[in-house]
């Protein structure tokens, strides 16, 4: 027997009034591409009608249009104190130029009220907080991993049909399906670098300090600007890497082993002569941990091996131990300090 579902019992879904049977069924009923639809168009009506902050749209433009209407009688009570003709143009032209002012205003206040509302009901974005992984089976059969304070955003509807295109700052790891029509999986970061594939598996790291492109196996275009700022790309193969700093200096490296890309998964950290320095950028981002250095020495400090870690204070103290380094804290600080003889 095929299960119906009104939008008002939707809505009690969004409320968390439904039972946990309900809610296995709903789940179920998603799995029809035609019911998914129906399901974030809800979900749309439902967010709009329970807005935490509800800007008052016609008090804002009334103060605008206030705020014209003054500075346009003003400007009228200067000139009438010439009392010439060339005054009364000029006087016209002012009063011409208010209102095409009052009228662009009030379209770039309405394009801005209205952008975010549509942005987010065309786009779903998955976030992860710090220290946290989450898996991902998204529409078209790829599978991503997001890695701790990470953002990925996809399309809500007609994804695999007619784009298959998402946007993620911070790292995760992805593995492709390939369909017909090499319909292409473009993977989009927050500094301009797109991963173009048809089935594969990689990794992307896309942060602030940088992108990182790691392919395990199959084959990835990355296109980026260098630092002529001109387009290029580079193709990937297995056991291949790719770093873009902000400036569009790039990298590249052949890996030895291709399977360590994505090994934060498993919680293991895996290190091939990485600096200190970057070591606590990644604790930083991953666990919002902050390390301070006793001196800028330290952080020329290298590691390399594979660790295991749960935490990011695990994580830290097992660096330091490595190093043969003391943690000093301070509330919420860490410092790591040279041991005393």
């Amino acid at each position: 027997m095929r299960i119906t579902f009104s939008k008002q019992r939707i809505f009690d879904y969004f409320d968390g009034k439904v039972t946990p049977l309900e809610a296995k069924q709903i789940e179920e009923w998603l799995e029809d591409q035609e019911n998914e639809e129906r399901f974030y168009a809800w979900l749309h009506e439902w967010e709009l009608a329970r807005l935490q902050y509800t800007p008052d749209q016609d008090r804002g433009i009334g103060k605008l249009r206030s705020f014209f209407d003054k500075k346009e009688r003003t400007h009228a009570a200067g000139m009438q104190t010439t009392g010439s003709h060339q005054g009364s143009r000029s006087q016209m032209k002012t009063r011409i130029w208010y209102r095409m002012a009052w009228c662009a205003a009030v379209a770039t206040l309405l394009v801005a009220i209205a952008v975010p509302f549509y942005h987010k009901f065309i786009n779903v974005t998955y976030t992860t907080g710090y220290g946290e992984t989450r898996s991902l089976l998204l529409p078209d059969g790829s599978s991503v991993v997001l890695n701790a304070n990470t953002s990925l955003q996809v399309p809500r509807f007609g994804f695999g049909n007619d784009t298959r295109e998402v946007v993620l700052h911070g790292e995760a790891l992805f593995s492709v399906v390939h369909m017909d029509r090499d319909r292409k999986f473009v993977v989009k970061t927050l500094n301009a670098a797109e991963v173009v594939v048809l089935g594969t598996e990689f990794s992307v790291f896309a942060r602030s300090r940088g992108t990182r492109v790691k392919l395990n196996k199959g084959k990835v275009e990355l296109r980026y600007r260098g630092t002529d700022r001109q387009l290029s790309q580079v193709v990937l193969a297995p056991g291949d890497q790719v770093t873009l700093d902000p400036g569009g200096g790039m990298v590249f490296e052949e890996v030895a082993k291709a399977e360590t890309s994505g090994s934060w998964v498993a919680r293991q950290f895996r290190f091939e002569k990485t600096p200190l320095s970057e070591i606590l950028q990644m604790l930083s981002e991953n666990y919002d941990l902050k390390v301070g250095l006793e001196n800028d020495e330290l952080g020329v400090l290298s590691l390399t091996g594979t660790y295991e870690a749960n935490r990011g204070e695990e994580l830290l103290l097992t660096v330091a131990e490595v190093l043969d380094l003391d943690v000093k804290k301070e509330k919420d600080k860490y410092t790591l300090v040279s041991k005393s003889e």
